[in-house]
């Protein structure tokens, strides 16, 4: 069983609380907007190579028995980052990753 997990919402869905949640799990590793985390994004290795910063993350926590995920708005990714395109193209291939979806405090979970 994979140990990764994406919470993909937008703004005011109830997406922080869900984070927060899945925090208080003793096996469970959430990360908040890490493609928007204003000390990352001015670290010349992840402005470089984001990708390889996402799969350290989740092999860090794999490490450390743990199932991890972070946070990612929808425009993380198109408005916002463009030049994250390449972050979702993978992570939606990807059928190993588990998705939450959190939109307007409904919660749903695909694959």
């Amino acid at each position: 069983m994979d140990h990764r997990f994406l919470v993909v919402g937008t703004p005011r869905s109830g997406s922080t609380w869900l984070v927060e949640s899945l925090n208080t799990h003793p096996s469970l590793m959430c990360q908040g907007e890490l493609l928007d985390d204003p000390y990352l994004k001015e670290h010349p290795l992840f402005r470089a190579y984001p990708w390889q910063h996402i799969q350290a993350y989740w092999a860090f926590a794999k490490f450390a028995r743990k199932k991890c995920g972070f946070k990612l708005f929808y425009f993380h990714c198109f408005e916002k980052y463009k030049e994250h395109q390449h972050i979702w193209d993978k992570l939606q291939a990807d059928r190993d990753i588990r998705i939450i979806f959190s939109h307007e405090k409904i919660f749903s979970s695909c694959r």
